[in-house]
C-alpha cells in the first residue's frame, strides 16, 4: 500500500513541480495530502474521497 502512495506522490506531484530541495519536497506534503484525501476520486471507495466516505460513517455513527 505505502509503494502505491509513493507513486501517486511522484507521479502526481514531485514529477510535476520543481523540486530541488527536501525543504521544496516538504512543501509540497501539504496540498498532497489535501487532494488525495479531499479531491481525489477512489476506485475502491466507488469514485468518492476519503473525506465523503469518512464524513458519511460519522453521520451513521452519531444518528
Amino acid at each position: 500500500m505505502m509503494e502505491r502512495l509513493n507513486r501517486t506522490f511522484k507521479h502526481e506531484f514531485v514529477f510535476r513541480h520543481e523540486v530541488n530541495t527536501q525543504a521544496d519536497l516538504k512543501a509540497l506534503l501539504p496540498a498532497f495530502q489535501h487532494w488525495y484525501n479531499e479531491q481525489r476520486l477512489h476506485s475502491r471507495l466507488e469514485y468518492r474521497t476519503p473525506a465523503a466516505v469518512l464524513a458519511d460513517v460519522v453521520a451513521a455513527i452519531l444518528s
